[in-house]
C-alpha cells in the first residue's frame, strides 16, 4: 500500500469514506455512541466562523441562509455544544466553536486527501471536479477548454461555481473547490499555489460619442484629463480596480468614481452608452467602444489557476490542468 495513503488511513481510522463523516469520542453523554461530523457541516461552520455572517457563509457555500442555519444547528446538536453566538446579524464562535475551528480545517484536509488518494489508486479519470471560475474567464477564456475536456473525459462530472476572483481564493482555502480560475493577485497565502495561464491586456475605453473620444483622435491624453470625467470601474476589492487605482495614485491624481460593479459586462454596457470611461480587457472590444490613446504605462492583468498546495489533486484535476494548458 502507498505510504501516503497508509498514513492518511491511520490518521482517520474513524473516517467513513463513503459518507464523508468523521467520528470522534465527545463528552461523557456521547462517549458510548460517538459523535459524527459531516463534511458539509464543517465547511459551513468554517464559513460562518471566518466571515462572521450567516448570509456571507451562504454566498460562499452557494446555499440558502436557512440551509446554513440548519447545518449549524445540526452540528451543534451533534456535538452537544453551542458553537456560534448570534448577536444581531453578527455570528461569533463561542469558546467551543473556537476549539472546533482549530481542528476543522485539518479534518477537512484529511477527509479530502483520503478521498483523493483512494480515487487516484484507480487510473481512470472519473468522478466529480469542483471548479471556481470568474465570470470573465467563464465567458471569454474557458469555453474551448470545457468543450475539449468534456469530450476527452465524459466520466468526469464538472461542478462549476461562477463568482468573483476574491471569493474563489476563499473557496480554495476552505476546500469548497479543488481548482480556481481567477484574476491572480500580487500575493497569495503560502498554502495557495498559482499558475499564470493568460496575460490579459487592458485598454482605456469610452463610447464613440464621448468627449474624450474626439480629444483622443487629435492627441495623446493625460490621466488628469480622464480624471475630469466619471470612471466606471470594479469595486475596491477587485484586482483590476487595484491596478487602475495604483496608476492614478502614483501620479497623485484622484479618480472621479461614478459607478462601481465587479461585473465587467455591465461596465462595458454602461461605457458603450456614454456614462463614463472604463478600463476593460481587449477581449471585450465592441464596435460601440472607442479605445483611448492615453499617456500611461500599458496595463495588463494575469489570469490563471489557483489551488491548495497542501491537498492532493485528483486525477480529474490533473487532467483538467493539462487540457487547460493545451487549449489556452
Amino acid at each position: 500500500m502507498d505510504i501516503t495513503l497508509y498514513t492518511h488511513m491511520k490518521q482517520i481510522h474513524y473516517f467513513h469514506t463513503c459518507n464523508y463523516q468523521m467520528e470522534y469520542i465527545g463528552n461523557r453523554r456521547h462517549a458510548e455512541h460517538g459523535v459524527y461530523m459531516d463534511k458539509q457541516y464543517l465547511e459551513t461552520f468554517i464559513a460562518v466562523a471566518t466571515t462572521g455572517s450567516f448570509s456571507k457563509a451562504a454566498e460562499l457555500q452557494h446555499i440558502t441562509q436557512p440551509a446554513v442555519s440548519k447545518r449549524i444547528a445540526n452540528l451543534e446538536q451533534t456535538t452537544n455544544c453551542q458553537l456560534i453566538d448570534r448577536i444581531g446579524k453578527h455570528a461569533t464562535p463561542t469558546h467551543s466553536g473556537q476549539v472546533l475551528l482549530g481542528y476543522a480545517g485539518q479534518l477537512l484536509e484529511i477527509m479530502q486527501d483520503c478521498e483523493t488518494a483512494l480515487q487516484n489508486m484507480n487510473t481512470q479519470i472519473e468522478g466529480s471536479l469542483r471548479l471556481g471560475v470568474s465570470h470573465h474567464i467563464g465567458l471569454h477564456r474557458l469555453p474551448a477548454t470545457l468543450k475539449v475536456f468534456s469530450r476527452q473525459h465524459p466520466n468526469v462530472e464538472l461542478k462549476l461555481s461562477f463568482t468573483d476572483s476574491s471569493e474563489i481564493q476563499d473557496m480554495v482555502q476552505t476546500g469548497a473547490i479543488e481548482l480556481g480560475l481567477a484574476t491572480l493577485p500580487d500575493s497569495l497565502p503560502n498554502n495557495i499555489e498559482q499558475t499564470m495561464i493568460w496575460q490579459d491586456p487592458l485598454n482605456f475605453f469610452v463610447s464613440g460619442d464621448h468627449p474624450l473620444a474626439k480629444l483622443s483622435n487629435q492627441r495623446q491624453l493625460d490621466l488628469t484629463e480622464l480624471a475630469e470625467f466619471p470612471a466606471l470601474l470594479p469595486k475596491p476589492n477587485n484586482e483590476t480596480r487595484t491596478l487602475i487605482q495604483n496608476l492614478f495614485e502614483e501620479n497623485q491624481i484622484t479618480l472621479n468614481q461614478s459607478i462601481e460593479t465587479n461585473a465587467l459586462e455591465t461596465i462595458r454596457m454602461m461605457t458603450s452608452i456614454g456614462l463614463g470611461w472604463s478600463v476593460l480587457p481587449r477581449t471585450m472590444i465592441q464596435k460601440e467602444l472607442k479605445g483611448l490613446n492615453v499617456r500611461a504605462p500599458k496595463l495588463a492583468r494575469q489570469l490563471g489557476l489557483i489551488y491548495h498546495c497542501s491537498r492532493t489533486l485528483s486525477n480529474a484535476a490533473s487532467a483538467f490542468i493539462t487540457c487547460l494548458k493545451q487549449t489556452k
